[in-house]
């Protein structure tokens, strides 16, 4: 049996992580923290763990605990993830590990160092109607692949506002935010890595001091373009769409919605035929990631890979923001010249 402690009691954890991560038989809730004591005390009575505190790091000398989730806001991420890190807890953290390299690396090097694990949510790797996805383009189904399209908008509530503003501060995008998950799933499904990226953007809503509108445009070595617009605003209607094309087919995949399953249409451009793929739609996959980690963990299988991805993944996202700020193309690997530019546009 595991024993957990949450570090973050936010709208993340408490719609996405925890009504899943409860119903684990070998992990048990032991302790929800957050700055707020208030609020850690409204999650141990929601989701039964066992203690709250507003300290994590007097949590983390307990004996009774072994796995981390973090789930704070980036900012703070990086300095807890590394106090968990060297109090001998295995982490499971939230997307980006840090929008600084530097930190990753340093992360990562700590796990090698004091023999702990350490993932990061991407939640496209765990979805079982994802991992179809990359197993048809694997397969030849839809031909050579020429291209990846992600358009995705959200628009919040009013009470959602000050939550994504909170995330868009300090230069953010919703090209970093959430495109780091395309990301990685384009150097995943296509088994590649990014060329270039040419990227632009604009700025919907004046009270945020960063674009809250991005177009990202990826060339992958192997050719495939990869056009990721991300959007954060009031001013938009929420959408999401996903169309992977190749020169035989394409793939459109469809979460659940309203009710519905999650869904693959899969467009065969040779025979003129369309099908559709379902999948039981199981909300955020906190709870199969986890399941895995505890595997990764029991097993003391190496994961290295795993981060090696994360860092790329990282590293397109902040390539693009230089991109729209420079109006020009930047080229990948980012030199320790970009590096030291991108440090200078993010702030915590």
């Amino acid at each position: 049996m595991h024993g957990m402690l949450l570090v973050g009691c936010g709208n993340m954890a408490k719609y996405g992580h925890c009504p899943q991560l409860k119903k684990l038989e070998n992990l048990k809730l032991v302790s929800a923290c957050d700055v707020s004591a208030e609020r850690a005390e409204a999650f141990k009575n929601e989701f039964g763990f066992e203690r709250f505190s507003d300290n994590y790091k007097s949590e983390l000398e307990k004996k009774d605990i072994d796995v981390v989730l973090v789930a704070t806001t980036w900012q703070p991420r990086f300095k807890i993830i590394r106090d968990c890190l060297l109090a001998g807890k295995h982490v499971l953290a939230e997307k980006p590990l840090s929008l600084y390299l530097d930190e990753i690396d340093e992360l990562i090097k700590i796990t090698k160092t004091h023999n702990v694990k350490l993932r990061v949510g991407y939640i496209q790797r765990a979805s079982e109607m994802m991992n179809k996805v990359q197993e048809l383009i694997k397969a030849g189904t839809i031909g050579t692949p020429k291209s990846l399209t992600v358009v995705h908008h959200q628009r919040g509530q009013k009470s959602d506002w000050p939550m994504i503003r909170n995330l868009m501060r300090g230069g953010v995008t919703p090209g970093i935010d959430c495109g780091i998950h395309m990301c990685d799933a384009a150097r995943w499904w296509f088994n590649d890595e990014p060329d270039f990226v040419f990227s632009t953007g604009c700025r919907l809503d004046d009270e945020i001091k960063s674009d809250t509108l991005t177009h990202d445009s990826f060339v992958m070595k192997n050719g495939v373009k990869v056009f990721l617009e991300e959007c954060c605003s009031n001013n938009t209607e929420a959408f999401f769409r996903i169309q992977v094309l190749g020169d035989k087919g394409g793939i459109i995949p469809v979460w659940a919605h309203n009710g519905k399953n999650e869904h693959l249409i899969l467009w065969d451009g040779v025979n003129y035929e369309e099908r559709k793929i379902e999948f039981p739609a199981k909300g955020k996959s906190t709870g199969e990631q986890m399941k895995k980690f505890l595997t990764e963990i029991e097993n003391n299988i190496d994961i290295s890979q795993h981060l090696e991805d994360v860092r790329k993944s990282t590293e397109m996202a902040l390539g693009a923001l230089l991109s729209s700020v420079r109006n020009e193309i930047v080229k990948f690997p980012l030199s320790q010249s970009d590096i030291g530019e991108v440090r200078k546009l993010i702030t915590r």
